[in-house]
């Protein structure tokens, strides 16, 4: 589905609230986008810390080392929000936190410890990512955040796109479903079943897909005649706080909408 801009958007809050995500599509213009994908590129030739090679995930198809074939890929700058004002007003752009407010309220603060990056998937090296709900490992209040995923270069099934599971945002799911780390285990029945409904969502470059922190969700390889580059920023409302101690605190939020 590809909800047209609004401010807000009733039709992608709609949408968001029965299948736990929505696309908003072009929120930049092609000056913009392309001036966003040379700033991604160029931190890219020299990487700054922090960031991760392909190698660093543990991904299925990442290479085994750094040292391997590969091993040095860049799979995220972190810090993204930190690294340069364009990404900043990119996070908030007001389309997305207009809807983003609908659906968690306000104060709205993005945070700076979860996703916040600009992420490559290499064709070569690049690994797929199994599936998964991001509070696997995010220790906040609720489990109530917002991801913007913004599509820097064209993101279709060929450039592994991200896929959903319609509605399960709203399921509850036992620890048993679940393997050593928080992936969604494929081989048990019932969990096969659920990932038959699962849905490519294809973005073209300039398109924002907006998803739930509970959302089951898995990329695969890209096999696209380019790296598939995307700024991914999180967002929470105010009184959804991190809990004291964990990863979620470890970098303080930034308020984007009072």
């Amino acid at each position: 589905m590809r909800d047209s801009p609004g401010i807000p958007s009733s039709q992608a809050v709609d949408h968001f609230r029965r299948d736990g995500y929505c696309v908003l599509p072009r929120l930049c213009d092609d000056a913009t986008l392309h001036e966003l994908l040379d700033l991604a590129n160029q931190l890219a030739r020299n990487p700054e810390p922090p960031f991760e090679y392909e190698a660093d995930t543990g991904y299925p198809g990442a290479p085994a080392s750094v040292d391997a074939p590969g091993g040095r890929t860049l799979r995220r700058l972190l810090g993204a929000w930190a690294r340069h004002e364009l990404f900043q007003t990119q996070a908030r752009t007001p389309a997305i936190l207009d809807v983003i407010a609908e659906l968690l309220g306000t104060p709205l603060y993005l945070s700076q410890a979860h996703h916040n990056c600009v992420m490559f998937k290499d064709r070569q090296y690049g690994s797929e990512t199994g599936w998964h709900q991001d509070m696997r490992y995010w220790r906040f209040d609720r489990p109530d955040l917002i991801t913007a995923w913004f599509a820097l270069t064209d993101a279709g099934p060929e450039a592994g796109c991200l896929y959903f599971v319609p509605g399960s945002h709203r399921l509850n799911f036992s620890p048993g479903q679940f393997d050593s780390e928080q992936f969604f285990r494929a081989d048990l029945t019932a969990n096969a079943e659920l990932l038959q409904t699962a849905t490519a969502v294809p973005l073209a470059a300039g398109d924002v897909v907006l998803f739930h922190s509970r959302l089951l969700h898995a990329a695969y390889n890209n096999q696209a005649s380019q790296t598939r580059t995307s700024l991914i920023f999180t967002y929470h409302q105010g009184e959804n706080r991190p809990i004291p101690g964990t990863r979620s605190a470890a970098r303080p939020d930034v308020c984007v909408r009072v």
